[in-house]
């Protein structure tokens, strides 16, 4: 007997994504209205900018996040379909790659941290940070920062303060709210990484404490 082929790994319905063409510097965020056998139907970003608007047939990516980790869908543009809330008709292009390891460990962590950008300098709050990078979220909503803009991080590891140099992945935005941002760590000394990798422990550690103590 043929084994069996298992089914596509598509978002769910009412999950929430976010979706990114190639000409945009940020990804928008979205949520699935309907998933059929050849197209995804998603409600149309809310906060597009004139001209952001795709066309017939334009590459996009489709992005979200469950217990498996991150996911990525390349689609294409199908159509727009008039609603009282226009949604947008995408149609897969292949399958979705997923991201189950991660390369280096990463914990949730508080604290604020500074995005200095062409000599700009963008205060932040940090979300979590491994070896590899961290996310955080801006704290004004006009602080423009975009994918691949090179960055110096300026945040407290325990007792030392790092400024880190790295590449902007990834842009988030969600309407009214400030631009959460995912940092890619670039040239890390040694004494820079064993500062990161002790830092993620010790917040590790504090996070299980804090579970049991509940």
């Amino acid at each position: 007997m043929a084994d069996k082929v298992p089914p596509p790994l598509l978002p769910g319905l009412r999950e929430r994504v976010h979706v990114r063409l190639g000409r945009w510097a940020v990804s928008l965020p979205s949520i699935v209205e309907d998933v059929t056998e050849t197209d995804i139907l998603l409600g149309a970003p809310l906060d597009l900018a004139e001209g952001q608007e795709p066309s017939a047939g334009e590459r996009m990516l489709l992005m979200w996040e469950d217990t498996a980790g991150p996911h990525t869908l390349p689609c294409s543009f199908a159509a727009v379909v008039p609603r009282e809330l226009p949604q947008w008709r995408v149609t897969p292009d292949g399958l979705a790659k997923g991201d189950q390891r991660r390369r280096h460990v990463r914990a949730a962590t508080e604290g604020a941290a500074t995005i200095v950008r062409d000599q700009s300098a963008n205060a932040a709050t940090l979300l979590d940070v491994s070896e590899g990078g961290l996310r955080c979220r801006l704290t004004k909503e006009d602080a423009l920062v975009g994918v691949g803009d090179l960055v110096s991080c300026v945040f407290k590891a325990g007792t030392h303060e790092l400024d880190l140099r790295g590449r902007v992945v990834q842009v988030h935005l969600e309407l009214g709210e400030p631009r959460v941002l995912a940092v890619s760590f670039l040239d890390l000394t040694g004494s820079q990484a064993d500062e990161l990798r002790r830092h993620v422990f010790a917040e590790q550690a504090r996070a299980r404490s804090r579970s049991v103590a509940r």
